[in-house]
């Protein structure tokens, strides 16, 4: 037999993740196929070659192979297509950082506008971070040295050449620690090996604030030459705006002319001109201009170029230089980026570096362009199939948009320069595609599908309910649907989500374009609308179609939707109602649970409490009926919005209409609050009669606030208290939910990763359960064998132990702070009007007992702060006495030290230690839930839990690996013990089969 060659274990972990963006080239390294073509399959139902289900790219079904690699769809991980742009656009994740370097750079020597001298104070201070010499960056002589006054460097622009590099060169040396200290022997081989920590990071986000807070104005302090100012408009376009007067004479004055980097683009203007008075005259129809409503132009996705600032101004070339903003094109504006990185190599490549394995690439400008964009495997974009019809994927609608704005630049190319304007305009419709593919949020246009951003982050489902769940929602509960705030009646709310016929052979839905009617056309299709209820009733239906009648009707739109099959649909119409109801749910927007991962309460937590972050304190919501003993606290809620804690989000009135207030201006707000007492007749300006008169009155739909009572549960529920009723405590600052301690084992749950359930109770019956019978206060007790399942943690008993032993004495001040923080917590039981209301208000006084030494200084123990805990908590009931063992044995005390005896005679702790027997089963916290209730001994374990918790904090624990390993002494006794153990083993065996009588032998010692 051939040896088999072992193979040798091969062991690798990840040591860092980076992430950046892919060059032109590298997009080519890992693309297999450039899609040419917007078509996606022939006649024939093929994948078009070059299309976006390019067989290369992977296979689409189950039953295909790749072409690539041949493998099945099970196996084959996928292959990336590219789609070169016809020309280079912005990359909408940079764009903002774009515009600040634009304003910071100097257009004619093309260098920051930041004096040299700083910028290598800036780049040294980088340097030295990078490095990790944190002291050395934020040393006094970089400080001194960095503010050196302006007056210094114009002198030295006055100077002559020799003069000038004197100077500089004496102001630089008194800053430039790091060529002092070796630092400029390894900037040039472990420039891009450097490691960058958090703290390293925050510090060099600091500096570069600073450092582009500092680039104000538009004088160069290294040229003198006076800059254009840049501005955005929108995500798409980038202007120059042009010089004052000042600015040109100052240019004129040194002989500085502004040369535009790119002459033969947008040069002789005339052609920009001719857009800009088009898109002048489009604009004088329009009285409000809003970017960001999307009401722009719809022919084919172009965007028009809208420059409100060019009205009445005259046109560069015809009326004078300067008189009008200047559109920059993409191309401009990378040369100029080309320029700027030549020149500050340097802090460019600091501020954005690039790590790769090697270290082999630089940092370019390249990153802030896109020249080619990746096209996603085939198996991320799968079709969907019904019946002989195929949908495509969303993703393919913003990919097949760039590859047809890329088709009509290429074909105006070679035209002459006539058509440059509609060339700028099929250009800003390709960055506006980019955009939509990459973030939707960045589209001129509203309601585009959901980019990558929105897909990775998923919070579409959030933001907005889908169309199709508004058609459903009122087909079905049309009584009860008011999508926009501003309208009650839901024939406007579905017109405001585009909701048309369903005759059409797309489906139900389609967009609907926004054009100028007259009055009396607007009232005839409002009130057909609201016959119809926004779907065309069919025949023989009545006025409400069967749930697999309406299926058919939607199924084209459920199958572009990815919301599943259509025979699934059909055969169980039952999930049909369970999507009505969920797109009601989302559609009324009132949220009465969440899901989170649990970590530890706060120190002052009590043991049935759950702390709550504000992002679910604000989204979670209680309906609370209005009354005049609430009305006040109400108003404050509704004028502080959705948005501001404590809030509202939503208002229900007596009909059972519900008015939105996320998107309401405060104004309104404020007249809604105003109202909350009035009745309808009073809003309307007529009398209602009694017997009309709603009987109930408005419901106010508002935040989670402290005291509020909301239902905690884990998965698996194995026994009854697997579902307990919390006070909730809203957390500023925090992101996940907290919880007690106590909890722990009632739940089964600790805090390495556990996720639990919260459920806001939506009425008072409810709350009512849940503050009297399912409380965690009144789970102290397991049902099956009325154990205790309560109890603290392990911290806890070691600093119970060590307070409470004998030779633990404390001063005044001491005693005084822990009987203090146990009795009282810092935190709110009652909240009015936004405003906390403590303990102190209504808790009895604190009465102390008096100091067990009192010569040479007074001194209380460790077993009096016990006492006075007890007495504060029991103060108007009968006091108990108690006896009881620890689990400390009695020879770690000496003997006669009675200290493994809990004694407790009327409250007063005589002798013994609180141990963890005092928590357990007929424990101290037993007989105390035994004696005064759950509720009283809830009190007494988060008064001993924050009691605990500060001594701790005040002694001081630790527990190393030292601690548990033996000493030498009781190591060798250890091991000579064990060596007796030896050959034990083998003598019981042989006695066990007669070793010695059968065979004549003795085993050998």
């Amino acid at each position: 037999m051939a040896h088999i060659r072992h193979s040798t274990v091969v062991s690798k972990k990840i040591e860092a993740v980076n992430f950046g963006f892919f060059s032109k080239e590298e997009v080519h390294a890992v693309s297999v196929r450039q899609i040419v073509s917007s078509l996606l399959f022939d006649n024939l139902k093929n994948p078009i070659i070059g299309g976006l289900y390019d067989p290369v790219m992977g296979p689409i079904d189950h039953h295909g192979s790749c072409a690539t690699c041949g493998l099945g769809y099970m196996h084959c991980p996928g292959h990336f297509g590219h789609i070169d742009l016809a020309v280079p656009v912005y990359n909408p994740m940079l764009l903002g950082v774009l515009v600040k370097l634009l304003k910071s750079k100097c257009y004619n020597c093309h260098h920051f506008k930041l004096h040299e001298s700083k910028i290598n104070r800036y780049a040294t201070q980088l340097e030295l971070l990078a490095q990790g010499r944190v002291v050395e960056a934020l040393s006094s002589s970089l400080t001194m040295t960095r503010r050196r006054s302006n007056k210094q460097l114009e002198e030295v622009d006055e100077m002559d050449l020799g003069d000038e590099s004197d100077m500089k060169t004496q102001l630089q040396t008194g800053g430039d620690v790091g060529d002092k200290r070796g630092l400029k022997a390894d900037r040039g081989s472990d420039r891009w090996s450097m490691q960058w920590t958090s703290h390293t990071l925050g510090l060099a986000r600091m500096i570069l604030r600073e450092f582009f807070k500092n680039i104000s104005g538009s004088k160069c302090e290294n040229c003198g030459a006076h800059n254009r100012e840049i501005k955005k408009e929108g995500p798409l376009k980038i202007f120059q705006v042009p010089l004052g007067a000042r600015g040109e004479k100052g240019n004129a004055a040194k002989g500085i002319v502004l040369k535009d980097v790119l002459s033969n683009i947008l040069h002789d203007g005339d052609e920009v001109g001719q857009l800009e008075e088009e898109t002048v005259e489009k604009n004088k129809e329009r009285k409000n201009i809003d970017d960001e409503d999307g009401d722009m132009d719809e022919d084919d996705g172009q965007v028009a170029l809208t420059l409100e600032a060019l009205k009445g101004q005259p046109r560069p070339g015809k009326g004078g230089e300067g008189k009008s903003p200047r559109y920059m094109t993409p191309i401009e504006v990378k040369e100029h980026m080309r320029l700027l990185w030549k020149a500050e190599s340097r802090v460019c490549s600091l501020i954005w570096p690039v790590y790769t394995p090697r270290g082999t690439k630089t940092s370019d400008h390249s990153m802030f362009f896109l020249e080619a964009i990746l096209v996603p495997p085939n198996r991320f974009r799968p079709p969907s199939y019904l019946n002989e019809s195929v949908f495509e994927h969303p993703q393919n609608a913003a990919l097949m948009s760039i590859i047809s704005a890329n088709q009509h630049i290429h074909s105006m190319a070679g035209k002459d320069q006539e058509n440059i304007s509609s060339c700028i305009r099929l250009w800003l419709s390709l960055q506006n595609m980019v955009n939509c593919l990459i973030d939707s949020s960045l589209a001129t246009k509203k309601n585009e599908a959901p980019g990558i951003k929105q897909a990775l982050e998923k919070k579409e489902r959030l933001e907005k309910p889908s169309k199709l769940a508004v058609a459903i929602v009122y087909r079905r509960h049309p009584e009860t649907l008011a999508v926009d705030g501003s309208h009650s009646r839901p024939s406007e709310g579905c017109r405001s989500w585009g909701i048309l016929s369903a005759s059409t052979p797309e489906g139900i839905l389609r967009k609907k374009k926004k054009k100028k009617k007259k009055k009396k056309k607007k009232r005839k299709v409002r009130e057909g609308q609201r016959r119809s209820g926004g779907v065309e009733k069919r025949e023989g239906g009545g006025g409400e179609s069967s749930c697999p009648s309406l299926a058919v009707q939607v199924l084209p739109v459920m199958a572009r939707c990815d919301l599943g099959a259509a025979e699934g649909w059909r055969r169980r119409p039952e999930l049909w109602t369970l999507l009505q109801l969920e797109a009601l749910f989302f559609l009324r927007c009132r949220f009465f649970c969440c899901f989170c991962c649990v970590a530890p309460g706060a120190v002052d937590n009590s043991v049935n409490e759950i702390g709550v972050p504000p992002v679910f304190a604000k989204k979670l919501t209680f309906p609370e009926y209005v009354t005049p003993w609430n009305v006040g606290d109400l108003r404050k809620a509704v004028e502080n919005g959705a948005d501001e804690h404590p809030g509202a989000t939503h208002i229900e009135d007596e009909n059972g209409r519900v008015l939105n207030l996320a998107n309401m201006p405060k104004h309104r707000r404020i007249a809604i609050a105003k109202a909350l007492l009035s009745r309808p007749g009073v809003l309307a300006g007529g009398g209602i009669s009694e017997s009309h008169r709603p009987t109930t009155s408005k419901t106010v739909h508002r935040h989670l606030m402290d005291g509020d009572i909301v239902l905690v549960n884990r998965q698996p529920t194995l026994h009854k208290p697997g579902i307990m009723a919390h006070q909730v405590r809203v957390l500023k600052g925090e992101k996940t939910l907290r919880m007690h301690y106590a909890n722990c084992n009632t739940y089964n749950a600790d805090f390495d990763g556990d996720e639990m359930n919260v459920h806001v109770p939506q009425d008072q019956q409810g709350r009512a359960e849940g503050y009297e019978i399912v409380n965690a206060d009144e789970q102290y007790i397991v049902p099956t064998s009325g154990n205790p399942i309560r109890s603290l943690i392990q911290d806890h008993i070691v600093s119970s132990v060590l307070l409470t032993k004998r030779d633990t004495f404390l001063t005044k001040m001491e005693y005084h702070e822990l009987v203090y923080t146990a009795c009282i917590p810092p935190h709110s039981r009652v909240q009015m009007l936004g405003n906390r209301i403590g303990i102190v208000d209504y808790e009895p006084l604190i009465d102390s007992v008096p100091p067990a030494i009192l010569k040479p200084r007074q001194l209380w123990t460790g077993k009096q702060v016990i006492t006075t805990i007890i007495n504060h908590l029991t103060k108007a009931l009968p006091p108990f006495s108690l006896k009881a063992g620890t689990k400390v044995p009695a020879d770690y005390w000496g003997r006669g030290n009675a200290e493994d005896q809990v004694c407790l005679i009327e409250n007063e702790l005589i002798h013994g230690v609180i141990d963890k027997a005092q928590f357990g089963k007929y424990g101290m916290v037993h007989a105390f839930q035994e004696l005064y209730g759950c509720k009283m001994a809830g009190r007494f374990l988060s008064a001993l839990s924050r009691l605990f918790t500060v001594y701790l904090q005040i002694h001081g624990f630790t527990c190393g690996m030292d601690d548990l390993l033996l000493v030498p002494v009781a190591e060798q006794k250890r091991r000579k013990n064990l060596s007796s153990a030896d050959g034990v083993g083998l003598q019981v065996c042989a006695s066990f089969v007669n070793f010695e009588q059968r065979y004549g032998g003795k085993l050998p010692k």
